[in-house]
């Protein structure tokens, strides 16, 4: 069975999800600080297609800039995933 190891603690993340091979991961963090110049909390989002062996880039979802994006869901259907998040000022 394939893992993901979270880059944080619990509880940053939303469950995983999953439909066939594809794994869908969502967390928050505020690691993107220095490149974002702010200490917001951002939403990250990775793929997987072979199960969770390998992931594809990390993608900023919300890129906030004067909120903070957090507490992320994420379910899927099929081809269809959706995350959704909590922004706050």
């Amino acid at each position: 069975a394939a893992a993901w190891v979270d880059p944080e603690p619990a509880p940053r993340k939303a469950p995983p999800a999953i439909s066939g091979d594809n794994v869908y991961v969502a967390w928050w963090t505020n690691n993107t600080a220095a490149a974002n110049n702010n200490n917001n909390e951002d939403v990250m989002f990775r793929v997987s297609s072979d199960g969770g062996a390998t992931f594809g880039d990390k993608i900023n979802l919300s890129n906030s800039t004067n909120s903070d994006s957090w507490k992320a869901e994420i379910d899927s259907d099929g081809d269809s995933v959706v995350v959704s998040w909590w922004e706050t000022n």
